[in-house]
């Protein structure tokens, strides 16, 4: 809590997916979300973040 009484929630998620194309190597999408409730501000602030990727084992 903060001096005035104010109070945040704050919820977050995320995922990932893969994909294998062969023994070495593999493709990833995540994806993340975020929310964040403040009553003292009176705000609803939002938070998306995606990545795209390979993983390769030499």
């Amino acid at each position: 809590m903060n001096e005035t009484g104010g109070h945040e929630n704050i919820f977050l998620g995320n995922g990932r997916l893969l994909y294998k194309l062969t023994n070495q190597t593999a493709l990833t999408l995540s994806f993340q979300r975020g929310q964040r409730q403040q009553n003292f501000h009176q705000t609803h602030d939002h938070n998306t973040n995606v990545g795209v990727g390979v993983i390769h084992r030499f």
